[in-house]
């Protein structure tokens, strides 16, 4: 059976990675899979890894063999080798690429399915995460209904963060201001945006899960935040 490869946007960025606990729980992350193409780039080899082995049903295991098997098989799989892979990938699909690294979704009736494809890379080339749409789809609409970005604080160090939606990544500024005025500041910028208190502590509180992402460390004063 054939697949349609789709493209993803910047708020499924950290579907692409591994979950764990409730965060997993939330979005229906079944588990996932690694493969390499061999030395050659004519073989592969895969390993699947579970995360919730309670909702990895039997439909879930025909539909991701098939796949898979679709993967390997089909005419832009990796046994062509990993070169003509990425050729096909990157001029025939226009996937978005991340330096050497290809991602694309697969997304069935039940099922989606989160690929990262890197060719040149001598160590794993494919990576797949696995969601169960039951719980996937109305995660990904609570999401889409949180605002692109926020100004929050850490509630360890007492940083300003400013978090962005589509990466759920955040930046920490230092900041010389007492906790009250602290706050008084991010309310008032977050007001300017538009932002409710209910879609900060939300928007906080996925930051905070990480989700996998790579969160940037760079710290700015909090004159440059504004």
């Amino acid at each position: 059976m054939e697949h349609q490869f789709q493209k993803t946007t910047e708020d499924e960025f950290t579907l692409f990675f591994r979950m764990e606990g409730e965060v997993a729980q939330r979005h229906g992350f079944i588990g996932y899979l690694w493969a390499d193409y061999g030395p050659n780039g004519r073989e592969f080899w895969a390993t699947w890894f579970d995360s919730q082995p309670d909702i990895k049903s039997q439909a879930f295991r025909d539909e991701f063999d098939g796949i898979i098997t679709y993967l390997r098989d089909a005419s832009l799989a990796p046994v062509e080798g990993p070169d003509v892979f990425q050729f096909h990938c990157l001029q025939n699909m226009r996937f978005r690429v991340m330096d050497t690294e290809v991602q694309f979704k697969i997304v069935t009736g039940g099922f989606s399915y989160y690929f990262r494809c890197r060719p040149q890379v001598v160590d794993y080339n494919l990576y797949c995460m696995a969601y169960d749409n039951r719980f996937l789809l109305p995660e990904l609409e609570r999401i889409y209904a949180l605002p692109r970005k926020c100004f929050s604080i850490h509630p360890e160090t007492g940083e300003r963060l400013l978090i962005h939606r589509s990466r759920n990544t955040m930046e920490r500024f230092s900041c010389a201001d007492t906790p009250d005025e602290l706050r008084r500041s991010v309310d008032r910028d977050n007001a300017r945006w538009g932002v409710t208190p209910a879609q900060e502590a939300a928007m906080l509180k996925r930051a905070l899960e990480g989700h996998g992402a790579p969160v940037p460390q760079r710290k700015k004063s909090d004159k440059e935040a504004r």
